[in-house]
């Protein structure tokens, strides 16, 4: 069998938005959906499911705004952003064990940047 893969990317690793993913994915395997194999049909399904953003620009802009306004790690900056939380009692228990002295104005800044990177996907 002739699956489609992702040999062309890159050898660095950088954790991706599920947005990101679902754009590289998209551009690479949507040509020939039938040539994929189940395992990859099913990395569709789930991003369909699951990408709560679909501007993956706009995902990584957030991810650069947590990272240097708020100092979070690259890879908690992915996961807020793929996790979407509405409040801060979604947001803090992901936060809390690495960043507990991570202020009330800090949970409100990320907040701020998640609820302007949604609405941004509504227009």
């Amino acid at each position: 069998m002739n699956f489609l893969s992702l040999e062309k990317a890159s050898p660095e690793k950088k954790p991706l938005t599920l947005a990101e993913v679902r754009a590289l994915i998209h551009e690479r395997w949507a040509k020939d959906q039938s040539l994929l194999a189940r395992d990859q049909k099913r990395l569709f399904e789930y991003l369909a499911k699951f990408v709560k953003v679909k501007d993956a620009d706009a995902c990584r802009k957030a991810v650069e705004q947590l990272i240097e306004e708020i100092g979070l790690s690259e890879e908690d900056a992915v996961m807020i952003v793929n996790m979407m939380p509405r409040n801060k009692d979604e947001l803090r228990p992901i936060l809390f064990r690495s960043y507990p002295l991570l202020d009330a104005k800090s949970y409100d800044r990320i907040l701020e940047i998640l609820k302007s990177l949604e609405e941004g996907e509504e227009r």
